[in-house]
């Protein structure tokens, strides 16, 4: 917990995995620009939207979301991120396959 709450003045152009779980983020515009970044732990923070989305680049693979308010507020959370960010295979511990077969079985039942 570093109460970190805004790095968007910043430019990281070789990281790859970023951890900035438990902090004061609210918005992915806080978030420094990563280029290459492909692993991003943003748990624990105060994200309430999925604005700005496009700030996370084009080579994010992985997400950790979970414990921010966009959780609990945004209805198909996950689903909407693998929507924007066509790059990424898993939200929160739950691979894009795993969300459609999911889908699927509620959509037999």
């Amino acid at each position: 917990d570093n109460r970190i709450a805004d790095l968007s003045y910043l430019t990281f152009p070789c990281v790859q995995v970023l951890n900035l779980s438990l902090n004061l983020l609210t918005s992915f515009e806080e978030l420094p620009r990563c280029p290459r970044l492909a692993v991003l732990n943003l748990a624990g923070n105060k994200l309430s939207n999925l604005g700005e989305t496009a700030r996370l680049g084009t080579q994010l693979q992985e997400l950790r979301l979970r414990n921010n308010p966009v959780v609990w507020n945004v209805p198909q959370y996950r689903k909407l991120l693998f929507e924007k960010l066509p790059s990424l295979r898993i939200v929160d511990g739950i691979s894009r396959e795993e969300l459609q077969k999911m889908d699927q079985d509620l959509e037999r039942t």
